[in-house]
C-alpha cells in the first residue's frame, strides 16, 4: 500500500493495515528478522515527511506487535482495568524484555495507560495499585532491559459509554462529544482534558 492511499485529515495520514502487510509477515520471503523488521524498514522510508508516526498494535505479541516494538522510541501502553490480570501484564513485559535483548531497538521511555476505570469496582481499584506498582517491578526484577528505562503511569481514563461508542460510530471521541452528546457534554468533556494532558506528556 502507498502511503498516498493513505486517509489526510487535520495535517496527518491514516494508514490501515493490509492483506499485503499481512502475506509479507505471514509469508516465506523474509526470514525470522526480515519480519521483524518490517516496520523498521518501512519507517525509515517516511519518517523524514512526519513529526509523529503512531502505531497502534494488535492485542497480542505476534510478529506485528513485536516489528512495532523494535522501531518505537516511546511505548504507550492501554492497560485495562475492569479486570485482574497481573500475570498478563507481567507475561508482556518478560516478552519484551527478551526481545529486546536480542535486536536492536530504539526505545527510550514507556507510559503505561490505565483504561475503563470504574472506581465503584473493586476490581478496578485493585487493577490501578497493580499498574502503578509496574514502574518498580520493572526496575527492581530480573528484566535487566527495562531498568534502564524512565516508565511511567499516567492519569486513569474513567469508564464512560461515550468511549465504547465512539469506535462503534467510526468516529474519533472528540468528534462524538461534540456530535451526539453535545448536551451532556460538561461531563464528558473531563476525558478530553484527560487525553490532551496525557498526549502532552508524552509528545514533548
Amino acid at each position: 500500500m502507498k502511503i498516498s492511499d493513505g486517509i489526510n485529515k487535520a495535517s496527518f495520514d491514516f494508514i490501515p493495515s493490509n492483506e499485503e502487510l499481512l502475506e509479507t509477515i505471514e509469508g516465506d520471503a523474509l526470514n525470522y528478522k526480515g519480519k521483524l523488521l518490517v516496520l523498521t524498514d518501512y519507517i525509515k522510508t517516511v519518517e523524514k515527511n512526519y513529526d509523529y508516526i503512531l502505531i497502534d498494535c494488535p492485542p497480542s505479541f505476534g510478529i506485528l506487535t513485536k516489528s512495532a516494538l523494535l522501531v518505537a522510541d516511546v511505548l504507550l501502553v492501554p492497560i485495562a482495568t475492569k479486570s485482574v490480570d497481573e500475570d498478563g501484564i507481567k507475561r508482556f513485559f518478560q516478552k519484551s524484555n527478551s526481545l529486546y535483548a536480542n535486536y536492536a531497538n530504539m526505545l527510550k521511555s514507556i507510559f503505561v495507560l490505565p483504561t475503563l476505570y470504574d472506581s465503584r469496582m473493586n476490581n478496578a481499584k485493585e487493577m490501578l495499585t497493580i499498574i502503578r506498582l509496574l514502574p518498580r517491578y520493572l526496575e527492581n526484577g530480573n528484566l535487566d532491559f527495562f531498568k534502564n528505562i524512565p516508565v511511567e503511569v499516567l492519569e486513569a481514563i474513567p469508564y464512560k459509554v461515550e468511549i465504547l461508542e465512539a469506535p462503534a460510530q467510526r468516529m474519533f471521541l472528540r468528534e462524538y462529544v461534540e456530535t451526539y452528546i453535545a448536551s451532556n457534554q460538561s461531563k464528558s468533556i473531563n476525558h478530553i482534558t484527560i487525553l490532551e494532558s496525557i498526549t502532552a506528556k508524552i509528545i514533548k
